[in-house]
């Protein structure tokens, strides 16, 4: 079967998400309105890629009023305009996104950010506060997940330390520290240390 050319003439009144194409610019480029009523001009092989699905208000309704009333948005060419957003959205990222480089030491390992947290930054701000300059984000107990009562903002090397010193196996689908399999096995820490890594299942937080 050939390859299929979509034209621009052939755009008019598709719609690709939130955008109903309303005019043809030039033989590249086409006129748009977002369900919202905001009227934009874009790229034809944008709309094609699904590279733009609005005007931009469906990315601000996905962040939440929070990045709005802020301004502390992201940009795919300047990266995070704030730290502390940028820290919030990662907190979010590793514990909730499979396609996350460290997915599997955080979500996929039972760890979760609190739901205050998770759907709203300014929660995360009243909470904890502009990130220190220096300073990072870190769990005070590994094997529990995000809230204010388990964060703490720390130096880099002290966040080190402390992951350093949970570590987090999975058995049988139950997630939790070797202290905790220790006192479950009433076994040795040697003797449980290997009884988990025979199980080829664990990571650190």
């Amino acid at each position: 079967m050939g390859k299929v050319t979509v034209t621009v003439d052939s755009m008019l009144g598709a719609v690709y998400g939130w955008l109903t194409v309303t005019d043809v610019i030039n033989r590249t480029t086409v006129a748009c309105l977002c369900t919202c009523g905001t009227r934009v001009v874009v790229k034809a092989y944008k709309l094609i890629n699904e590279n733009n699905k609005s005007c931009g208000c469906r990315k601000r309704r996905v962040l939440g009023d929070a990045t709005r009333i802020h301004g502390r948005a992201n940009s795919r060419v300047t990266g995070y305009k704030d730290r502390t957003y940028g820290i919030w959205q990662g907190m979010k990222a590793r514990c909730s996104d499979p396609k996350h480089i460290n997915y599997r030491l955080y979500g996929g390992a039972g760890i979760r950010v609190c739901p205050e947290w998770a759907g709203s930054f300014e929660a995360f701000l009243n909470d904890m506060g502009d990130a220190p300059d220096g300073l990072t984000l870190d769990r005070i107990d590994g094997s529990k997940g995000y809230s204010k009562a388990n964060c703490r903002w720390v130096t880099y090397k002290a966040q080190a330390q402390n992951s350093k010193r949970v570590r987090l196996f999975t058995f049988s689908g139950k997630t939790q520290c070797i202290s905790d399999w220790k006192r479950e096995w009433g076994m040795g820490y040697r003797a449980t240390l290997k009884r988990l890594k025979s199980s080829g299942s664990y990571g650190e937080c």
